[in-house]
């Protein structure tokens, strides 16, 4: 068994008398402010804190409120999130509480916020997972399971020191996790930048000589007709041209819709493609439906055999892909259009990356219709002028926006490395509180056992004498260290 500080105490939340009282079932709420703040499971986030940026209100007459300084525990949620436990702080006024939370209200002598920290943490660590009821579709904690959590207890002035500490080291935590959040936002916006500035050619200095002489002959992009009036994005570089989408795919072929009516999954059918395996300006071949190979036939325009440009046309509007060899076969839904290109004119890395631009993806999107579900026309996407550079230049650029993206990617995932550092962190000085390693010892605090005889006193006077007192009490302080040394 894990040994506590000699001070310290096991018990239960029953032994220490915490008051628990669940809230009521409210099915008419709004978001306006009208009646009392109500709130609900969503309210405590995982780090266990009270969140009212998505508030809802009710109308109710009951004396069921909630207060800063108590405790808010959810009991019934899905099984990975029932137990979420938070301090209430922060509140205007008392406020009204869902059913699916139970109010928690210590007595004098438990530090509330040590309390709140320490159910959060048992939550983090499986516990009510062990004890909960499952339902269809959700879980739940009983109020009496709930009295039976075992809790470990510190002279109350420690309990003031430890949480004090903690909140120390967590506001320190915290920041580094700010900063490591505001690092991918820079990063997300450094890649949208780069992306931006390649499509508008500012982003290298290339002299433009040879192929990439504009006047040549030998570059067959420059012998192309635009021939669509339509407004263009932004004025060219000088040497470059607009250029309709349609004009870019091989001669004698089409962009095309996919598959109208795809029909069940057949697993030894054609694979086939929709909007959501589209990822990262490429296919995520895994976990691909597959369609009956009569139905893939009936389109055969849609065919993949890498290498073509995807564009999702229906909902999601813009998201675009190459499909890449590993996909060759497949065949992709009505709501992606399927464009071919011709690699002798134009490099398809630099047409994806041109549409995956800020100034493209807008475009696309504002050139779509609401109908039942916003559409993208084959035909306005066909039309979607596209800013070319000499085929050198393309390349160059290209793997110019490839390698920066490439450096922006490596510094994500250093970056993410070190938040789960922070995760662990967190939990480490959580772990290190509840055992005792997190503070030090007074010799004016009061020991936890004392006050806990204090509190049984008081019961025994409240319910009169009974036999076998305590039995009972060294039994429930057994079973309360069992699970304890579980979770330490």
């Amino acid at each position: 068994m894990t040994e506590l500080p000699r001070e310290w105490a096991r018990t239960t939340l029953a032994e220490l008398a915490v008051e628990a009282q669940p809230g009521f079932a409210s099915g008419k709420h709004n978001s306006v402010g009208s009646g009392i703040l109500h709130l609900r499971p969503m309210n405590i986030t995982r780090a266990g804190r009270i969140d009212v940026s998505d508030a809802r209100y009710v109308d109710d007459s009951t004396d069921r409120r909630v207060t800063n300084g108590d405790l808010l525990f959810n009991n019934t949620n899905s099984p990975a999130l029932t137990g979420k436990t938070a301090l209430v702080t922060g509140l205007q006024t008392a406020c009204a509480y869902s059913n699916h939370m139970t109010r928690l209200r210590p007595p004098q002598g438990v530090d509330a916020a040590f309390l709140a920290r320490q159910l959060h943490w048992l939550w983090s660590r499986g516990y009510f997972q062990s004890v909960l009821n499952n339902h269809v579709n959700q879980a739940s904690v009983a109020t009496k399971k709930l009295l039976e959590t075992p809790i470990i207890l510190p002279p109350y002035e420690e309990q003031c020191r430890i949480v004090a500490y903690m909140e120390e080291l967590f506001s320190r935590l915290d920041a580094g996790a700010g900063a490591i959040q505001n690092g991918h936002l820079l990063l997300h916006r450094l890649d949208r930048l780069t992306t931006e500035l390649a499509v508008r050619n500012r982003l290298i200095s290339v002299p433009m000589t040879g192929e990439t002489d504009a006047s040549s002959e030998e570059d067959l992009l420059f012998n192309i007709a635009s021939r669509t009036g339509a407004p263009d994005p932004f004025e060219l570089p000088a040497g470059w041209k607009y250029v309709p989408l349609q004009e870019l795919v091989p001669h004698g072929q089409k962009a095309a819709y996919g598959v109208l009516v795809p029909g069940p999954d057949t697993p030894d059918g054609v694979p086939f493609v929709r909007v959501g395996d589209l990822e990262d300006g490429s296919v995520n071949t895994d976990g691909l439906k597959h369609i009956d190979s009569e139905i893939s036939n009936r389109y055969p325009r849609t065919v993949l055999s890498g290498g073509e440009l995807l564009i999702s046309l229906v909902g999601t509007i813009g998201r675009v892909a190459l499909a890449p060899n590993s996909a060759a076969g497949a065949n992709v839904a009505r709501a992606i259009g399927v464009f071919p290109l011709n690699e002798e004119l134009v490099d398809s890395r630099w047409v994806l990356t041109v549409l995956q631009s800020e100034t493209y993806q807008r475009l696309l999107e504002g050139t779509a219709n609401e109908v039942a579900r916003k559409t993208l026309n084959l035909a306005d996407a066909r039309k979607c002028r596209i800013p070319l550079p000499p085929r050198q230049l393309q390349g160059q650029l290209v793997d110019e926006v490839y390698r920066r993206r490439a450096d922006t990617s490596r510094l994500n995932s250093a970056a993410t490395k070190v938040k789960i550092r922070i995760d662990h962190l967190r939990a480490v000085v959580l772990s290190a509180g509840f055992a005792g390693r997190l503070s030090e010892r007074t010799p004016t605090d009061t020991p936890a056992e004392e006050f806990l005889e204090s509190i049984r006193a008081q019961h025994s006077a409240a319910q009169g004498p009974r036999r076998g007192r305590r039995s009972t009490t060294q039994t429930m302080q057994n079973q309360t260290a069992a699970v304890q040394e579980t979770l330490l």
